[in-house]
């Protein structure tokens, strides 16, 4: 097989192939973040589960006070979460964003 046939099959001549982004798809970094619109009660318990399964959740609280939540609950709940797998937690005073992190991933306060 020559070097042109090498590179149509993805095989070099010594055996080895080379990775492309598909057969990266499959493999994971070790953190994902997920981005939730808090509307209800359920939107929490699925950040509780996500936190648990050590995913980097990014919490959108804009519509909390129309649908019956405050913020004080949300919080109060997301921060036992963050508090009971070791992570982390901020709000932005003024922001409409709450960041969770899972185990052992702290966020820096500091500002770039």
């Amino acid at each position: 097989m020559g070097f042109v046939s090498d590179l149509v099959s993805g095989e070099s001549s010594d055996g080895y192939s080379e990775l492309t982004d598909a057969d990266l798809r499959g493999s994971t970094s070790g953190l994902s973040v997920v981005f939730v619109d808090v509307k209800s009660q359920d939107d929490i318990v699925n950040v509780k589960e996500v936190l648990n399964d050590g995913t980097i959740a990014i919490l959108d609280i804009a519509y909390i006070e129309s649908n019956g939540l405050s913020l004080e609950s949300v919080y109060s709940e997301v921060e036992s979460t963050v508090e009971s797998v070791n992570g982390d937690l901020v709000h932005k005073k003024g922001n409409d964003i709450l960041v969770a992190t899972p185990r052992d991933v702290p966020i820096l306060r500091e500002k770039l």
